[in-house]
């Protein structure tokens, strides 16, 4: 079907329940729309200021993709961002990025109670998840 617009509820219906019965996914989401509204580092809208405050990181292991956003560059209050993707079924670890990191995603799991310190033995990432820290 190309355009639902013409068909019926059974079709269009929004299942309200699923809310309810997904409520973890649905705090997630809400805490990652609440961190872009707060962070200008996740929302350059031109191609220069990506250009110059996105760095990706090399020599990483294989299945991951993390970069760093220069939130200074850009008036965030986290002067350095990292984020972490790992797109596989193992747990992946990071070495090599510093001390002072603190988690504010870390596999998936926003930590609104506080932040914990990420200390210069590496992250661990989850399969499949994503981590966000910051400096």
């Amino acid at each position: 079907m190309e355009n639902s617009f013409e068909s019926g509820d059974s079709i269009n219906a929004i299942d309200w329940d699923l809310k309810t019965t997904n409520k973890d996914v649905f705090a997630y989401i809400k805490a990652l729309v609440a961190m872009r509204k707060a962070h200008p580092a996740f929302r350059m809208t031109n191609a220069s200021d990506i250009k110059n405050n996105l760095r990706f990181i090399e020599n990483i292991p294989e299945g991951i993709v993390a970069y760093t956003l220069d939130g200074q560059a850009v008036k965030d209050s986290w002067g350095k961002i990292l984020v972490v993707y790992n797109g596989t079924a193992e747990e992946k670890k990071l070495t090599d990025q510093g001390s002072n990191w603190k988690a504010y995603i870390l596999n998936n799991k926003v930590r609104t109670g506080g932040q914990r310190k990420i200390m210069n033995n590496g992250i661990v990432v989850a399969p499949y998840s994503c981590s966000v820290f910051f400096e």
